[in-house]
């Protein structure tokens, strides 16, 4: 016959203190393997379920009056079935472009906190669901199994999530959050005559906008979401084309517009490699300077987007030493940092996870230009401001943009109603 719960409680101390003993000893191996997130998913996955399957064998022993041997194994099963079936599930999502369309598409930007909320209850309910049937089978010897073993499913992840949220919580980068006020407007956009180029995911087409979100047009109808912008020296060596790079078994370079920007300085100079630091891994640079169109020789702030093991912008300031980092890295979701540029006012132009952003640094605010990918930056050649009008119809019209059958260019401008119009098509 089965010991009772309470005389198995030496039971417990053993692989409780070997677990807790494998936590610190692999703290240290891990200090530099990976981002806070990585180290604590890894411990979660390899130890944590094995230590939440023996705290909710002991739990639901006492509440449900089961003998601790006849339930530890089965519930340790159970939490590392949910927390693997969590790990292909999240990795799904997370790779469909449907799922990521459905986000864009509803502004994501704006309620990520309550996103996150969302995300953990349907996590919570999903594991409940996962882990009843092991409840089942270790309670199925007592009456009214069905409700009572869902209600001991209910606690013990009740109990778990109680460890985990505070795990994750800490271990996971949402600090802009806190460092950045989310602005809905614009208005405190420094260079609203820079024009910003860059991707659509929702139709792969390369967009054209003014730093404050006006001026809105398609400039190539290039259908490849995937797609990165860059800029080439034309062939006449006084300006720059913007062109497109598909990735692919055969890389191809593509040329959406040509005569985007005038000369070298209204492109801007990578800052130098003394702002990339060194990895502790490689030994090479892990941060990558980014396009500096300040024209500054001593500016207060400086910048890079970090390369491994997380992707962050990070900036410091020379003069008060203040950093700020700007990253997103969480069980759910994780928003890359790429194409960014320094503007005139510490202002920066970034892809943060398939948007185009604007921050202040000197500010701290932060705003959404357009859903989109691979920006490029543009300042007007000098520095008066054109109209709005102007630019874009210097922009609208070059003279290898996407053709229709008729050899007419394919480009889209608002009319009077706000409504997009193609011409070309008619």
């Amino acid at each position: 016959m089965a010991r009772p719960f309470r005389d198995s409680r030496l039971h417990i101390s053993v692989p409780l203190m070997l677990v807790l003993w494998s936590l610190f000893d692999q703290q240290s191996a891990w200090a530099n393997g990976g981002t806070a997130l990585f180290t604590a998913s890894m411990f979660h996955l390899l130890y944590g379920n094995a230590l939440l399957g023996i705290i909710e064998a002991w739990v639901v022993g006492m509440l449900f009056r089961l003998p601790f041997r006849g339930s530890v194994g089965t519930l340790i099963a159970a939490n590392y079935f949910s927390a693997f079936f969590g790990v292909e599930l999240v990795q799904h999502l997370s790779l469909s472009d449907s799922f990521t369309t459905f986000l864009l598409k509803r502004d994501v930007f704006f309620w990520l906190p309550r996103l996150m909320c969302v995300l953990v209850v349907l996590a919570f309910l999903i594991t409940v669901v996962l882990e009843w049937p092991f409840f089942y089978w270790v309670l199925r010897r007592q009456e009214k199994t069905v409700g009572r073993s869902l209600l001991a499913s209910v606690v013990a992840q009740s109990l778990s999530y109680s460890l985990l949220t505070p795990l994750y919580y800490s271990a996971s980068q949402f600090g802009f959050l806190r460092d950045f006020a989310v602005e809905r407007s614009l208005s405190f956009a420094e260079r609203k005559d820079c024009a910003i180029y860059y991707v659509s995911p929702l139709d792969g087409n390369v967009h054209r906008r003014q730093l404050d979100g006006s001026a809105h047009l398609v400039v190539g109808r290039t259908h490849m979401p995937k797609g990165e912008l860059f800029l080439r020296r034309s062939d006449s060596g006084q300006d720059w084309d913007l062109w497109m790079r598909k990735h692919g078994e055969l890389q191809t370079d593509i040329e959406v517009c040509k005569s985007v920007a005038a000369n070298n300085k209204t492109v801007g100079e990578l800052q130098t490699e003394a702002w990339a630091g060194k990895s502790e891994w490689t030994g090479a640079a892990d941060r990558l300077p980014i396009n500096d169109l300040r024209g500054e020789t001593e500016p207060d702030w400086r910048a890079g987007v970090t390369l491994w093991p997380d992707s962050a912008l990070v900036a410091e300031n020379a003069k008060t030493g203040a950093t700020l980092r700007v990253a997103l890295e969480t069980p759910f979701l994780t928003w890359r940092v790429s194409g960014a540029s320094l503007l005139p006012g510490d202002q920066v132009v970034m892809e943060f996870g398939d948007q185009v952003v604007l921050l202040d640094l000197n500010q701290r605010k932060i705003g959404l230009i357009a859903v989109g990918r691979s920006p490029v930056a543009v300042l007007p050649k000098d520095e008066s401001t054109p109209s709005v009008g102007d630019a874009a119809k210097a922009v609208a019209t070059p003279s290898n943009a996407p053709k229709t059958d008729s050899g007419r260019p394919l480009l889209t401008r608002p009319n009077h109603q706000g409504a997009e119009t193609t011409k070309g098509d008619k």
